[in-house]
């Protein structure tokens, strides 16, 4: 077992729905069934590993039409990833990132977003590519 904190049953739990998790509806809804048991607050940085696909919180906004996700993601509670108009550029996630709480990743008007591998967008930070890259 890779987390000493956890009982054995905890990670059985976890470790069988996050196998399902995903962008899809049928994804999300394993993903909240894995939170259920899993510790608090920086939980997903080890759900992250369980998953190629990552972790993306319940809360978590995906509000974007070009959004590209790398292996092993973890997108944090309350996070918004927005394209603020049409035409908005696209927004590149790199393998292992991770985006903590309260963050809003926002593009428009061509502006591009790229975070490249093993990243940490750290908690309430505010990335706005609007008419340039970041």
């Amino acid at each position: 077992m890779p987390n000493p904190g956890l009982k054995w049953y905890q990670y059985k739990w976890i470790r069988f729905w996050m196998k399902f998790a995903g962008m899809s509806p049928s994804g999300r809804i394993a993903i909240r069934f894995a939170t259920w048991l899993a510790p608090p607050h920086k939980a997903g940085t080890i759900l992250k590993t369980m998953n190629p696909n990552g972790y993306i919180a319940p809360s978590a906004t995906i509000y974007h039409s070009d959004v590209r996700f790398g292996a092993n993601v973890f997108i944090g509670d309350r996070v918004i990833i927005y394209e603020a108009v049409s035409g908005g550029g696209p927004a590149r996630i790199g393998d292992r990132v991770c985006i903590y709480r309260d963050s809003i990743l926002e593009t428009g008007f061509g502006g591009r977003l790229t975070i490249g591998p093993d990243s940490a967008v750290h908690p309430r930070c505010q990335l706005n590519a609007y008419m340039g890259s970041i």
